[in-house]
């Protein structure tokens, strides 16, 4: 009976390492082929060097633009690096509308292509997306402050993609990742 337990214990623990070497080696496997896979595609993902976002327009409902500390900032991006639950939702009063959003993100990409940063012709999209959202913490089911909340917005063509996180009540960039062809330089 005891040397009966001592094998399907040790049958147990064969088992469970077994199933974790196998995920951790999938991991890994999947890890480099997508590596692969992505330096194969001739696009090339550049993070840019910080620039400060344009003014929203006089006649924008946002020309008092709400101003952050540095220690709301902060919890703001503690919240958005956070593994809460991502919870799209209709813009709530004092943040940014879609059209807003997308704007001061075409803004943002006029300005760097001006200042050299990006190719020019940055400003020309076919495939133009935004959705608002926040990250709520877990078991947490009503929204934030609308201060947490941010426009994801994604605008495409055939040689270029920008996916530019707008903070909805501030109206500025907060992250940016830019992907191009390299041939453009």
């Amino acid at each position: 009976m005891n040397k009966r337990n001592v094998f399907t214990a040790m049958g147990i623990v064969f088992s469970f390492v077994i199933a974790v070497g196998g995920w951790a080696l999938t991991s890994m496997l999947i890890n480099t082929k997508s590596d692969a896979l992505m330096s194969g595609t001739g696009y090339v993902t550049v993070n840019p060097p910080p620039v400060t976002t344009p003014q929203t327009p006089k006649e924008d409902p946002h020309d008092s633009e709400r101003r952050l500390t540095e220690a709301e900032m902060a919890r703001v991006l503690f919240n958005w690096e956070s593994d809460g639950l991502e919870q799209p939702h209709e813009p709530m009063e004092g943040q940014l509308t879609m059209e807003q959003a997308i704007d001061a993100s075409r803004a943002v990409l006029i300005e760097w292509g001006e200042a050299g940063i990006i190719p020019a012709g940055w400003e020309r999209y076919e495939n133009v997306r935004a959705w608002l959202c926040q990250i709520l913490p877990n078991g947490r089911r009503d929204l934030l402050d609308p201060v947490f909340s941010y426009w994801t917005v994604s605008l495409a063509s055939q040689d270029t993609r920008a996916v530019l996180t707008v903070n909805a009540v501030t109206g500025r960039i907060w992250k940016a990742n830019l992907s191009f062809n390299p041939e453009l330089f």
